[in-house]
C-alpha cells in the first residue's frame, strides 16, 4: 500500500474519532467508511465503525424522527458484511414506516447478498404450505438506474417479509403463483410499467 493511502486511512481514522466524542455520530460513521474504502480490511477501522453503531443504538431507539440515522446504521452493517443484522434494522424501520422505499431497496439487497433466493422459492414448492402460512404477495418497484434492480418480489407470512429481486426467482417463477385463487395479474402488469417507488399487491389473502 502507498504511504498516501495509509496517511489518508490514518487521517479519516482520526477524525472518526474526533467526532465520536464529539457525539456526531453520523460524521464518525461517515469517516470510518472512508478509511474503509481507502482499505477494506482495515480492524481497526471495522471495530470503531461497529463501536459507534452501536453507541448510536443504546443511547437511541428507533422512531420517526432519527429514521435516517437507522437507515444509515443499516447501510453500515452493509459495509461490515453483517448482513443479518441489516436485515433486523431494515425489518425495524419498514415496520415503523412501510412507505420508506430506501428501506425495502437496501432489504432487498441484504437478502440478495445472503443468498437467500432459495429460502423465497421454498415457499412456493408447496402450494399447502404457501396457502397456509403467506398472507401476502406484492411487488416493490424502484425508481433508480438501469444498474439498480427495477423491483423485487416480496411474500409476506404472519411471522416474517421475504423480499428478494426480481431476477432471483427461477423463471417459472410467476406461473406458480398466477393459479393462487385471486391472483391479480393486471397489478402485475401495473407494476412492471412502473417507474416510480410504489408497493403493488398481488395477491392478499382472505
Amino acid at each position: 500500500m502507498m504511504i498516501g493511502q495509509l496517511n489518508a486511512i490514518r487521517k479519516w481514522k482520526n477524525i472518526g474519532i474526533d467526532y465520536f466524542f464529539l457525539h456526531n455520530h453520523l460524521k464518525a460513521m461517515e469517516s470510518y467508511e472512508k478509511a474503509i474504502e481507502f482499505d477494506p480490511e482495515d480492524n481497526m477501522a471495522q471495530i470503531c465503525l461497529r463501536t459507534t453503531v452501536e453507541s448510536y443504538k443504546n443511547k437511541h431507539r428507533l422512531n420517526k424522527k432519527n429514521k435516517e440515522m437507522w437507515l444509515k446504521i443499516g447501510e453500515v452493517y452493509l459495509t461490515l458484511s453483517e448482513y443479518e443484522m441489516a436485515v433486523e434494522c431494515f425489518k425495524q424501520l419498514i415496520e415503523l414506516d412501510r412507505f420508506l422505499f430506501q428501506a425495502w431497496h437496501k432489504l432487498g439487497y441484504a437478502y440478495h447478498l445472503l443468498n437467500d433466493h432459495k429460502k423465497f422459492i421454498s415457499f412456493f414448492e408447496n402450494p399447502e404450505t404457501l396457502m397456509k402460512h403467506a398472507v401476502k404477495i406484492s411487488i416493490i418497484t424502484t425508481s433508480r438506474g438501469p444498474l439498480y434492480p427495477d423491483l423485487f418480489w416480496l411474500l409476506e407470512s404472519n411471522s416474517n417479509i421475504t423480499i428478494v429481486p426480481s431476477e432471483g426467482p427461477d423463471e417459472n417463477f410467476l406461473s406458480k403463483i398466477q393459479n393462487m385463487p385471486g391472483f391479480n395479474n393486471k397489478v402485475v402488469i401495473e407494476a412492471m410499467s412502473s417507474t416510480q417507488d410504489n408497493i403493488f399487491v398481488c395477491w392478499e389473502k382472505v
